[in-house]
Formats: C-alpha cells, structure tokens, sequence
C-alpha cells in the first residue's frame, strides 16, 4: 500500500509540475506577443534567459507546422 500511495504522490507532483511549465510557457509567450524582448521578460518574471529562449523557439518551430496545414 505505501508504494502506491508514493506513485500516485509522483504521478501527481509530476501532472503538477507539467501545470507550472504550461503555465510559465503561457507567460512568456504572451510577453513574448507583446513585444518584449527577452532581457525584459527575464528581468520581469525571473525566469532563465534560456527558458525563454527555448519557449520562443518552441512557438516559432509550432507555428511553422502550423502554416504546413
């Protein structure tokens, strides 16, 4: 019994954690729309200059696959 209760606590500290990056992804891409550059969105919400770099890579290649359809 204690085992699954720790695989369902990782399950959901996992599904949690995915919220958060979603939720970070969505920030910075929002700044991102709005114009900021990526000095100013570290500046503003702390996050590493390579997430942000990395969300904004993610979005350009998302939409390059979206012009494809």
């Amino acid at each position: 019994i204690l085992m699954s209760g720790c695989l369902g606590e990782g399950v959901y500290e996992r599904g949690e954690a995915r919220g958060i990056d979603q939720e970070r992804i969505s920030i910075v891409t929002r700044l991102l729309s709005q114009g900021k550059s990526i000095e100013e969105i570290e500046n503003l919400t702390g996050y590493s200059k390579s997430f942000i770099i990395d969300t904004k890579e993610l979005g350009m290649t998302a939409m390059l696959h979206l012009d494809k359809f």
